[in-house]
């Protein structure tokens, strides 16, 4: 495992801690460009983009995969939850679902 100093956002609340959606939450967006996100099975790198658009990647079974998160101000936690569960799907099923092919066969 690398060992980077980039700032971590967690899921779990404690003291002293940004809340994701908040107003705080946004104006820390403003400051950053890349941080990692860590849920509770997950975690993603988040990247800014281009100053309003947010990116996330995530090295799996050794390659790597990207989504768009999207705006900043779409940048919640439902969405952060979301792309990390996405991007940690079995191969199988995520590069189906990137080639557009459901995984009943349709």
């Amino acid at each position: 495992m690398r060992n980077t100093k980039l700032p971590v956002v967690h899921t779990s609340i404690a003291d002293n801690c940004i809340r994701v959606g908040s107003d705080d939450w946004y104006d820390w967006l403003k400051k950053v460009k890349i941080f990692r996100y860590v849920s509770q099975f997950h975690t993603i790198t988040v990247r800014n983009g281009n100053g309003n658009n947010w990116y996330a990647s995530r090295r799996f079974a050794g390659k790597s995969r990207y989504c768009y998160l999207g705006k900043t101000k779409d940048l919640n936690y439902e969405r952060l939850q979301l792309m990390a569960e996405e991007l940690s799907k079995p191969d199988w099923e995520y590069w189906n679902q990137i080639s557009g092919i459901e995984s009943n066969g349709r």
